[in-house]
């Protein structure tokens, strides 16, 4: 693995949830004491971040309205005019009527952030159910947002009307969400579910067909009940291409006296013409919390409650960093820059670490300088022995 510079930015009183770029230097952040009166203000931040030195600049925040909940998740379309779609719950008195408008799009500017507009994708009165999940397709026309009570809106953006009838996982919790350029793929604890996007020209607010579902992979010993899916992603340069992260089930018991249970988790690289495991790579003893693929492609980054973050070589799964006490709790953010350049995690420990990540990438240069040090070796052994003769 390669040395790499980081920095820890303390930010007194503000754990932090969520966070986005909207460009290379752009960091917004979301973060706060949720919903209750902790005193702890829940707000959305901007920062500039100086890249050469790994140090931040906040421009301007958006404390949001008293009862709100904190931004729990954030996504960018990366526009020339920067803008991001939160999760937020709305106040307990419009959510005992019904109404919570959690779905928020907000123009980022360097002096204030503007809500643009609002939408509800969460039916009932709960105040505990709220969206964690926010994702883009390829082309930044759809937005989908997922929540905590398993269910899906696929909205069109910016208008943020609904797309499709409401999707939700048949079994298990909801963990990811990820669209490509023709699907739309939901992520539960115990299987993958694939539907196919209607066309763009279809009109009306249809019912989306499961297309597959995909269950827990086997490999290397290690067995489907034993473990469940974290996250999934579409790689966003090769459509086949499917990252997901397996964690330790840490359910059933062991049996047999003396035998562990296993811990570990995985990062897979799926063919989805076959729905194969194709490549996969254990990452750490504990489970994986955070994970992201950059914007190129080429990088796989994950977090861990062991407090740990790592990036690998989205080819050859080897380990580009590994840094291992990134924050004193476990990482609830991680996201590339645009450029892939730079990797920040945020935690609920007041926290932001931002990491340079390293130019050289072991898929284009590891075997180049092997094959070098090879000849090399073989040249300095036939003169040494050419010499004894």
């Amino acid at each position: 693995m390669t040395r790499t510079e980081h920095t820890l930015h303390a930010l007194p009183a503000f754990p932090v949830y969520s966070l986005a770029f909207v460009s290379d230097d752009r960091l917004v952040v979301g973060g706060g004491g949720g919903a209750s009166r902790s005193g702890i203000k829940n707000q959305l931040r901007v920062y500039e971040v100086d890249r050469p030195n790994l140090a931040i600049k906040q421009l301007t925040s958006l404390e949001l309205e008293s009862g709100e909940d904190a931004p729990m998740t954030i996504a960018s379309p990366l526009s020339p005019d920067a803008h991001i779609v939160c999760g937020i719950n709305s106040t307990a008195a419009l959510l005992a009527e019904g109404k919570n408008e959690n779905v928020r799009v907000y123009r980022v500017g360097d002096d204030k952030v503007v809500e643009e507009r609002k939408a509800q994708s969460i039916s009932g009165k709960d105040a505990e159910v709220y969206q964690k999940i926010t994702v883009f397709s390829p082309d930044k026309t759809l937005v989908a947002a997922g929540s905590t009570d398993s269910s899906v809106a696929l909205l069109q953006y910016p208008s943020l009307e609904p797309v499709c009838e409401p999707l939700s996982v048949t079994d298990g919790e909801l963990y990811d969400v990820s669209i490509s350029e023709k699907h739309i793929l939901l992520t539960a604890s115990s299987h993958l579910e694939l539907y196919t996007l209607p066309a763009k020209d279809k009109k009306g607010k249809g019912k989306l067909e499961l297309e597959k579902r995909i269950e827990r992979p086997t490999f290397s010993g290690v067995k489907p009940d034993k473990v469940v899916f974290r996250a999934a992603r579409f790689s966003p340069t090769q459509p086949d291409r499917l990252f997901t992260v397996v964690n330790p089930s840490g359910g059933a018991r062991s049996k047999t006296r003396g035998v562990k249970e296993p811990t570990n988790s995985y990062v897979c690289k799926w063919d989805t013409t076959t729905w194969t495991v194709k490549r996969h790579r254990l990452v750490d003893s504990r489970p994986v919390t955070v994970f992201d693929v950059s914007s190129d492609g080429k990088l796989l980054g994950w977090g861990s409650s062991d407090l740990k973050i790592g990036v690998l070589d989205a080819k050859t799964f080897a380990p580009l960093l590994q840094i291992l006490k990134a924050h004193e709790f476990p990482p609830t953010a991680l996201k590339f820059s645009p450029d892939a350049g730079l990797l920040v995690s945020g935690s609920a420990d007041n926290s932001l670490r931002l990491v340079q990540v390293p130019a050289g990438r072991p898929s284009s240069t590891f075997p180049t300088m092997t094959v070098l040090l090879i000849v090399l070796l073989a040249i300095l052994i036939a003169v040494l022995m050419q010499q004894y003769r």
